[in-house]
């Protein structure tokens, strides 16, 4: 049986990651991020948006694989992914996403050099491939 790695004795262990998570959760880069997160989930317009989006891709893919597909699906197309991705929401999601991404990236390789192996990649398929 292989041992648990998180036991320790004293528990100081467990405590210290779980202080360096909320540490990360407050971190203004996670912070802003997982704010944009939750606005970008529950606006209704953008909701509308996305849906209508959605439809007009499924429409479009149906009608390509059938062979009925017309310029004008693939504008609808075009246009509805435009009004999309020119929505404040959307906007803020992407750049708070880049930043926690970038944050953690610069997170990983801190405890990474630390550790002296690269502790997010550890976890990843093997190959770099799902």
């Amino acid at each position: 049986m292989e041992p648990d790695v998180l036991s320790d004795p004293t528990g100081s262990l467990v405590d210290s990651v779980e202080e360096l998570v909320e540490a990360l959760r407050s971190a203004p880069a996670i912070a802003a991020f997982t704010d944009a997160q939750r606005r970008f989930q529950s606006d209704a317009e953008l909701t509308r948006l996305r849906a209508e989006l959605q439809e007009s891709a499924d429409t479009f893919q149906r009608a390509k694989v059938s062979g009925s597909a017309t310029q004008a699906m693939l504008t609808e197309v075009r246009e509805r992914q435009a009004r999309v991705q020119a929505h404040p929401l959307v906007q803020e999601y992407v750049a708070t996403k880049n930043a926690a991404d970038s944050f953690l990236k610069q997170i990983n390789s801190t405890i990474s050099a630390s550790v002296g192996l690269d502790v997010a990649g550890v976890g990843a398929p093997a190959g770099g491939c799902c």
